[in-house]
């Protein structure tokens, strides 16, 4: 392993964290694999407990590394990542990536719409949604909840919503509704978890959440579903792929 430079003009603790950034890209330490403790860090370079924890903290922050309480610090698990503007399902979305997508149904309730779901979905003032909150995961692990909102006045008559565990919503809505997806609107932004959300996705209150709002349209152009989805920072990230208009040079 590299060593560390007196000489250098950068900080001791930001020359360990980048070459503990350097170890943990090149693969030396797999994900979820613990790294040296601090004492042997500390140990191996020569420098003080706190330019190691200086230089963790910074990792850890950049959501590298994770500190298990009485455990050690470990590399955190690759982030899933979504391309836009390619509409694809979670299921489809993780199985694609390489991963085992899950879901757990938490609730499906009939209810009268909110004004705002109401507008999303372009609905009359007396509208009823059916209401689906699932947790999702992949490989076992919680990563998001997501909440839809359906107009039920497009289902085909169908009242409920029959979906199994890991099933695809869209599948679904295409198998059993008849309804064909063609594309949707979508917002990101970013939320501290609250304590409901902090539970069910097992991180501290304040964790840095994605949350993204989606409004689902048919081929037809009518909005038959509003999602409010919530990730974790640390495991899921969005790539836009963008290409410059040759004509505005």
């Amino acid at each position: 392993m590299a060593t560390l430079s007196s000489a250098n003009h950068v900080p001791k603790y930001i020359q360990l964290k980048e070459l503990l950034e350097q170890q943990i890209d090149d693969g030396v330490w797999s994900p979820g694999e613990k790294i040296p403790s601090e004492a042997e860090l500390q140990q191996m370079f020569g420098i003080s407990r706190t330019t190691v924890r200086l230089a963790i903290k910074e990792l850890i922050v950049e959501q590298k590394l994770v500190t298990v309480q009485g455990r050690g610090t470990f590399v955190v698990e690759p982030k899933v990542e979504n391309t836009l503007p390619e509409l694809t399902s979670f299921t489809e979305d993780i199985q694609e990536k390489g991963f085992q997508p899950g879901s757990t149904v938490l609730s499906v309730t009939r209810e009268q719409a909110s004004d705002s779901v109401r507008k999303a979905l372009q609905m009359e003032e007396d509208g009823e949604v059916l209401k689906l909150a699932r947790l999702r995961t992949i490989d076992g692990a919680p990563v998001g909840l997501h909440v839809a909102y359906l107009n039920t006045a497009l289902l085909r008559g169908k009242t409920d919503l029959s979906i199994a565990e890991n099933e695809s919503l869209y599948s679904v809505l295409e198998r059993d509704h008849g309804l064909k997806i063609c594309d949707a609107q979508e917002t990101i932004e970013a939320l501290p978890a609250d304590a409901y959300r902090s539970t069910l996705l097992e991180v501290p209150e304040g964790f840095p959440l994605l949350h993204l709002r989606r409004i689902t349209y048919l081929e037809s152009g009518e909005p038959v579903e509003y999602v409010k989805m919530w990730y974790r920072a640390d495991r899921y990230r969005y790539s836009v792929k963008l290409r410059r208009n040759k004509q505005n040079n």
